[in-house]
């Protein structure tokens, strides 16, 4: 499963004290319903409202690429974090090798759609696909130590409808 808090609740299932976080309300809202065991708080992933060392791990489950800010979230990452403390963020992979997202992109790209001109471009979607760009985000945040690596994964659906309406549901 997949949405907010799904990896939040699997934290807690190891015994973990866990903060989620999101900008939008709605999203904290959801997650609050769906998990209220969890601390969900409606806050900015560039001005985390944590003292320093307060955290030993932060996750961001394909969070990153929706950004604006993203050398500043990393940054805060690394503020919030204990010494020792690890973060694991994903991302997507290019779309020729990443068919979910990729599917979307071939048919936008096939008809011609461009965004409505009142809609402000958002971050590039597939910019820390390449391994040097989610490397210079992390060791420009004081990163030590970064690893990045490839997990595929094989996610069925049931229709073309559900794959549709999934991408509608999941994505901003």
């Amino acid at each position: 499963a997949t949405g907010p808090g799904y990896v939040a609740e699997a934290c807690v299932r190891r015994d973990a004290s866990v903060v989620g976080i999101d900008v939008a309300p709605e999203m904290v809202r959801l997650a609050r319903r769906l998990f209220p065991r969890i601390d969900f708080r409606r806050c900015d992933a560039d001005r985390l409202p944590f003292n320093e060392n307060s955290f030993d791990a932060v996750t961001g489950n394909f969070a990153i690429l929706h950004l604006a800010r993203p050398e500043r979230a990393a940054a805060e990452f690394n503020r919030v974090l204990t010494p020792g403390g690890l973060v694991a963020l994903s991302t997507w992979d290019t779309s020729d090798r990443c068919r979910l997202a990729g599917v979307f992109v071939d048919a936008v790209n096939r008809v011609g759609a461009v965004p409505p001109p009142d809609v402000p471009p958002g971050p590039a979607f597939f910019r820390f696909a390449a391994d040097s760009e989610f490397v210079g985000l992390l060791t420009g945040a004081g990163f030590a130590d970064v690893q990045v690596r490839a997990v595929s994964f094989t996610h069925r659906v049931s229709s073309v409808d559900a794959l549709w309406d999934g991408l509608l549901g999941g994505t901003v």
